[in-house]
């Protein structure tokens, strides 16, 4: 965001858009993320209460499917930032709409159960979601090499 915000106008807004957008999507993955790591706590509840370990389990996959949907937002800002300041090499902008096109069809699966491939949790939610740290980690690295740090 700081190295958009150098290469904006005076009274440019992508950098707060890119911030924004991707501040909104790491808090929900943070969200996901801790109702998995609350699942091992709680399996004491299978042979108890089956149906509220199973309902947090779909919780936190369908979530994990949505997790993808918001990240589109942040994948959108950052390639339009990336191409319209030139911040990063167009590659990576042009990079990032394609992931972002992937993200919303693999985000379907939050929506459906079948094909299980599509379904939440599935091959395409965490085909989607390596994916996108795949993204996140090329972006670091960018990061790392720019002269602009």
């Amino acid at each position: 965001s700081a190295q958009i915000r150098r290469r904006e106008e005076r009274d440019g807004w992508l950098a707060s858009l890119v911030l924004s957008t991707g501040t909104f999507a790491y808090a929900v993955g943070a969200v996901v993320l801790i109702i998995f790591q609350a699942m091992p706590f709680i399996s004491d509840l299978q042979a108890k209460e089956p149906e509220i370990i199973l309902g947090i389990g779909s919780l936190a996959n369908v979530g994990f499917a949505l997790f993808l949907l918001v990240a589109v937002p942040f994948l959108l800002s950052s390639g339009w930032a990336t191409l319209t300041t030139g911040v990063l090499p167009r590659w990576f902008g042009y990079g990032s709409f394609v992931l972002a096109l992937a993200s919303f069809g693999a985000s379907l699966g939050a929506l459906m159960t079948t094909p299980t491939w599509l379904a939440a949790g599935g091959l395409a939610t965490s085909f989607g979601f390596l994916s996108f740290f795949s993204w996140t980690f090329v972006l670091a690295i960018l990061q790392l090499k720019s002269p602009n740090n």
